[in-house]
């Protein structure tokens, strides 16, 4: 525009461009994982006046003075994590061609993040690689398949050994992925006991699984254990502005490459690639050692020599549990042209935390509610002694004019109506207290007051509200909806090689558009809900359009995948209300699902491609339902199941050949009301579905 004739070529892209369905990949990261290996790991970084500091403390010093800090290239060792605070506010740093590498006695540890934003407002992050000296999740290859269902099996080449690892006190054993030979998508899951693990003098281990997982596996697949250090690679809390551009994370922090908690505005990542690094150099002697297990087993172990003929070991197949994890903020993440892959959990959780109602004591107009904090305060914590747990996690303090939304783990509205008050902290009450709802309030309550009009109290019965079990049917939640991570925006991304859910939301108001969704073992995209975890579930308002779904929802069920029947198609609307038909129990409601594809279902386990459930007011229309792999007249897989589905429309969708004209078979159902459309209604209008309740 400035008349500059120095240009790159004689176009400029068009970042707005959208295929008519799935991700632009002109627009999304191309990233070279090779770009650091071998380069010399800088122990310091200098500055412009010739001081030297650690990369972070060196960038947190400029930040402190400077609206734009530019950091020189390299490959940067860090021991510690930056923090970024409101002093460092309004500040763009440029670290394109850096790379911040964690040191080996990080992994493991309680601060291996690499970066710490709290408190801070308009800080944007450009090209900077985030990732670790060694992964944190292992990984081992199945060598052979020996007599008592033993495995015999070796760790990757140039992988830190996590399997059975003594001093690993993070390992989570119980969920271990199986990838097949070559393949980076986890076909099933299982768990192992470590004293189960015996390792061997000559460096390979036996395992054993279950008789039906030592079935399944094959030699030469590649088995992947999670790594719970419950620490992430970015945290950013009650911050707002915050942008993160150009970025690449390999993600073996052990919990979550990205998280999310308390934002004050939407974080906004842009052409972020989510990965896995390459494997590793790895010195002649260990890459003889593994060719000659290679040999000896007639396995790939994944080893390699190099265009520079340099040794390289096992590249690793999974990395952080979430890609991005977003809890209480005002606004949900955006998340642009980005790349989420090799996940061993979810490409993203979108959620708040609930509480537990405890009393509502009705005086007048006046209701006020009291709820205390989540027994399941900590994944980890699974004690029986309920004096050591502690409820600190609870929903986001109400202002007045939120939304106080209270409904029992049955999937029944009790209260959705406005705050009156803003959240007050009740004191604890003696056990002899004279008003027995009240009695025993040792842990902490909080209060809340609200119009007693919008008061349901007979869905409240048969509910113990004194009772402190986590448990899902001894609940009844109350949630800020107001500030549960609503307005998201998935737009023109991949995700890919998921272990477990691709976009796992539960949370309103937002958009899935022009995604791109490969090889998801469960749910590509799950508006679904969990208060299990403590996190709550109902969604509202969301619209998943112009997306491709390519093989999602293959895993198998049953004991081996943890299985549960809604896992088994790629789109998933439910909520809690199981088969009842009550608009006070459909509480997922207002979704569009518009003009997506799906292809390559397997037909064996990808039972559907959208199962509704305990949901209303749902929009199907102009989607590409495809064929089944094997589907025939005679082996079909349905389009869409409804269970306690009620104001259903399907119009304008596109179903297999086989079942044209027979509505029975592409649209199923065991529970539901209103089904309507162009595609279920005769040439008068009449809808073939009567209701079946």
């Amino acid at each position: 525009q400035s008349g500059n004739t120095n240009t790159n070529g004689d176009t400029l892209m068009d970042v707005d461009a959208r295929l008519e369905v799935g991700a632009d990949e002109n627009l999304l990261p191309h990233v070279d994982k090779d770009l650091f290996v071998g380069m010399e790991l800088q122990k310091n970084y200098r500055l412009p006046t010739g001081e030297e500091k650690t990369l972070y403390n060196a960038i947190l010093a400029e930040a402190a003075k400077k609206d734009v800090v530019i950091v020189t290239p390299g490959k940067y060792e860090v021991r510690s994590y930056a923090a970024f605070v409101s002093a460092h506010s309004n500040t763009t740093v440029y670290a394109h061609g850096v790379y911040a590498e964690g040191s080996p006695d990080w992994v493991g540890g309680s601060k291996n993040n690499h970066l710490c934003i709290e408190g801070a407002t308009d800080i944007t992050f450009k090209g900077i690689t985030l990732g670790y000296k060694e992964q944190s999740c292992g990984q081992v290859f199945v060598l052979a398949k020996e007599k008592g269902g033993r495995l015999r099996v070796v760790t990757g080449a140039g992988m830190w050994n996590e399997f059975g690892d003594s001093n690993t006190a993070y390992v989570n054993t119980t969920t271990i992925g199986i990838q097949r030979a070559g393949t980076f998508f986890a076909i099933g899951d299982f768990s192992i006991k470590k004293n189960s693990v015996v390792k061997k003098s000559d460096g390979t281990m036996t395992l054993v699984p279950s008789e039906e997982v030592y079935e399944l596996v094959a030699p030469g697949d590649i088995l992947t254990c999670r790594f719970n250090s419950g620490t992430s690679t970015v945290r950013t809390i009650e911050s707002a502005g915050i942008t993160f551009m150009d970025m690449t994370v390999y993600g073996y922090a052990g919990s979550f490459s990205m998280y999310e908690s308390r934002n004050l505005s939407a974080t906004t990542y842009y052409r972020v690639l989510n990965t896995t690094r390459s494997g590793d150099i790895i010195d002649e002697a260990t890459y003889e050692k593994y060719a000659a297990l290679e040999a000896q087993y007639g396995v790939s172990l994944e080893i390699s020599v190099d265009e520079k003929e340099r040794f390289r070991g096992s590249p690793a197949h999974i990395g952080s549990l979430d890609a991005t994890h977003v809890i209480d903020c005002v606004e949900g993440s955006r998340v642009i042209s980005c790349i989420f892959e090799n996940m061993g959990d979810d490409g993203t959780n979108q959620h708040s935390y609930h509480s537990r109602l405890a009393a509502i004591k009705i005086e007048g107009d006046i209701a006020t509610v009291i709820y205390k904090g989540n027994l399941h305060s900590n994944y980890y914590n699974t004690t029986a002694d309920k004096s050591k747990l502690n409820f600190t996690r609870h929903c986001q303090d109400f202002r007045v004019g939120d939304r106080v939304y209270i409904y029992t783990s049955a999937g029944q509205l009790v209260c959705d109506t406005t705050a009156l008050s803003a959240t007050q902290e009740m004191p604890s009450v003696p056990a002899n207290h004279k008003d027995p709802a009240l009695a025993g309030m040792s842990v902490p309550h909080y209060a809340v007051t609200v119009s007693a009009d919008a008061i349901n109290p007979d869905a409240l019965e048969g509910f113990d509200l004194t009772d402190d079990n986590h448990a899902p049917d001894e609940k009844v939640l109350v949630d800020n909806m107001t500030l549960a991570s609503n307005t998201f925006l998935f737009d023109n991304m991949v995700v890919r090689n998921v272990r477990s859910r691709g976009l796992l939301i539960k949370a309103s108001d937002g958009v899935v558009k022009n995604c791109t969704f490969q090889n998801i073992a469960k749910v590509a995209v799950a508006l679904i809900y969990e208060i299990q975890w403590g996190e709550s579930g109902i969604s509202e308002n969301v619209t998943v359009e112009k997306c491709l779904f390519d093989h999602n929802s293959f895993a198998p069920g049953g004991g081996i995948y943890n299985g549960i029947g809604y896992m088994h198609a790629p789109i998933n609307v439910i909520g809690m209300g199981g088969k009842e038909i009550d608009e006070d129990y459909l509480l997922q409601k207002n979704i569009k699902i518009l003009n997506n594809s799906f292809i390559n279902r397997d037909i064996s386990n990808t039972t559907y491609a959208i199962y509704i459930q305990a949901a209303r007011d749902i929009l199907i229309e102009g989607n590409d339902f495809g064929c089944a792999e094997e589907e025939d007249e005679n082996r079909y897989a349905t389009a869409v199941y409804l269970q306690g589905a009620m104001n259903i429309e399907l119009n304008d969708n596109i179903y297999p050949p086989f079942v044209m004209g027979d509505y029975l078979q592409y649209v199923q159902g065991d529970i539901y009301k209103n089904i309507y459309g162009s595609d279920v209604s005769d040439i008068n209008g009449d809808s073939f579905f009567e209701d079946k309740l």
